[in-house]
């Protein structure tokens, strides 16, 4: 069940399944907590492009 749950992490975070996001909430957190990257399918933020399947780089407002 362990290498179910590890493969399935990952996946992009577009593919998770609703019930990922409580079961992964401290990988979530690292994931989204610093945001680079948005998908532009979904519109799900990522720090890095391989959580997203679509990924675009995010306009700083600098």
């Amino acid at each position: 069940m362990a290498n179910k749950s590890k493969s399935s992490v990952s996946k992009p975070l577009c593919k998770w399944k609703p019930g990922q996001y409580v079961k992964e909430l401290e990988l979530l957190t690292t994931i989204v907590s610093e945001p680079v990257y948005y998908c532009r399918d979904c519109g799900r933020v990522a720090a890095q492009k391989k959580w997203l399947c679509k990924p675009e780089r995010l306009v700083s407002r600098d």
